[in-house]
């Protein structure tokens, strides 16, 4: 597929986990939670006007980008995450500004 892309200063590969559920109890039954913070974060520094996200799990990304105003196209190959992704982001108010 050609040659990894040169990296961008100031960014890097960093991972998405959050390694702190305390204080979001709900994310302790996903395998790799994320708090909407990390993933506005995440889309701030790395969207670039658009995100993919072929693990969209139970939306986190989507949830960021959707309140940031970026484009989001999610894949999901579980149903159960899909199912509370789209949920999840039909239920999220529109940004207001």
């Amino acid at each position: 597929f050609g040659e990894w892309p040169k990296s961008i200063p100031g960014r890097r590969v960093i991972t998405s986990k959050c390694l702190s559920v305390e204080s979001e109890p709900r994310l302790k039954w996903h395998p790799t939670p994320m708090r909407i913070s990390h993933a506005k974060w995440l889309v701030h520094w790395w969207g670039d006007g658009g995100v993919v996200d072929p693990f969209a799990g139970s939306g986190s990304i989507g949830m960021a980008c959707k309140e940031l105003k970026i484009p989001y196209v999610g894949f999901e190959i579980n149903e159960t995450y899909s199912k509370f992704g789209n949920e999840r982001l039909a239920a999220a108010p529109e940004p207001w500004c």
